[in-house]
């Protein structure tokens, strides 16, 4: 029960041998032709490349008016800080 045919070794050997040259002929085949390419219609890249760019421009501007946005948001905070200051004298009767 323990021994393996010289058939069932043969086939074995075979069908390993085919898996390994059919993933050797699809490895030179694929590597040959640039296929990728050939997939993307050149409107169709143009059109992503645009859009990645309208993309790039908006976060662009979005940071420069979040960087404002800070900006404003400190000077109101300062703000309140004084006038809370002023109504805490106010207050105490400093």
């Amino acid at each position: 029960m323990h021994t393996v045919t010289d058939t069932t070794l043969w086939a074995s050997i075979g069908i390993a041998a085919s898996a390994i040259g059919g993933l050797f002929t699809i490895q030179l085949l694929h590597s040959s032709s640039n296929g990728h390419t050939a997939l993307v219609d050149k409107s169709e890249f143009s059109d992503v490349k645009v859009r990645v760019e309208r993309v790039a421009a908006e976060v662009s501007h979005n940071r420069a008016l979040l960087n404002d946005l800070k900006v404003d948001i400190r000077h109101i905070k300062n703000e309140q800080d004084q006038f809370n200051k002023e109504v805490l004298e106010a207050i105490r009767g400093d």
